[in-house]
């Protein structure tokens, strides 16, 4: 707690072992460092600063940002982080094509339900184009069963998000 901030600065550039326990444990760090060491880092010193205790939105929003799926997956596993709006609605999209990403997101309890309700259009979209449930369901009983589906997930979350006060999936579901 009481080393020198330079010094633990430096040790960031030490063997890859000693530089990602300082990303992870020091408490002299500050944010601002943190995520400029994420811009050059590898996957294991990303999840060595994605596991750090108190990280703030800005850390979080570039940890989220990052290729690497397992990095993104880590960090939202955690239940005392929250992402910001900015980075669910990028998830999002990035998880139009990767099912686990999906997954991850639709655990998290503080998803907003605008986003909860696009990936459930993403998984009627998913399992509808499965070939093992296009073999299985006539196309119109098939189309039938998913627009039922996704009629009662949706009517599901702005049951909940009303209940909660919110208001926002209202207008969403007023467009479609």
């Amino acid at each position: 707690e009481r080393a020198p901030r330079p010094l633990m600065l430096a040790l960031l550039g030490d063997l890859p072992v000693i530089a990602r326990a300082i990303a992870q444990y020091s408490p002299v760090l500050i944010e601002a460092d943190l995520v400029v060491v994420l811009k050059d880092a590898d996957t294991l010193m990303a999840r060595a600063i994605a596991s750090r205790s108190g990280i703030g939105r800005n850390l979080i929003a570039t940890l989220l940002d990052r290729p690497e799926r397992e990095v993104v997956l880590a960090t939202l596993a955690r239940k005392d982080i929250a992402p910001s709006l900015k980075s669910f609605e990028a998830l999002c999209r990035r998880a139009a094509t990767d099912p686990g990403l999906r997954g991850a997101l639709l655990k998290r309890a503080d998803l907003p339900a605008t986003i909860r309700l696009d990936l459930v259009a993403q998984v009627r979209t998913a399992l509808a184009g499965t070939r093992i449930v296009k073999g299985a369901i006539a196309p119109r009983r098939l189309d039938r069963l998913m627009h039922n589906g996704a009629d009662n997930a949706a009517t599901a979350i702005a049951e909940r998000e009303l209940a909660a006060g919110g208001h926002s999936v209202l207008d969403l579901l007023n467009e479609r």
